[in-house]
């Protein structure tokens, strides 16, 4: 049997790992709401794979936030991709030196 041959993580894993994407899944919420793109791409790169689960529990949250993209306030992300090059360059020149000064 396959699950017998893998080691399985203790509890204090699975709450660790669990914690773990939700930090992650907070961040993605955090940059959407505030529609910075770049950083919402990070976020979701970071929870690839990422908690446990047959499944990890990262990739069942990028679907669920994938999925949530086909409803109308998903609009307004997409919308923003879709903005000037420009314009995302200064977003992103903005963000980082707020995140240089704190």
């Amino acid at each position: 049997m396959l699950e017998q041959s893998r080691p399985r993580a203790g509890n204090a894993q699975v709450a660790l790992l669990s914690r773990t994407v939700d930090r992650r899944g907070l961040c993605l919420a955090r940059a959407t709401r505030e529609l910075r793109v770049h950083e919402a791409g990070l976020a979701v790169e970071r929870l690839i794979g990422c908690g446990p689960g047959l499944t990890p529990s990262g990739d069942d949250l990028i679907v669920g936030f994938l999925a949530g993209l086909g409803y109308p306030a998903g609009d307004r992300l997409i919308q923003v991709a879709g903005r000037p090059a420009q314009r995302r360059a200064q977003d992103e020149d903005r963000q980082r030196a707020l995140q240089q000064r704190g």
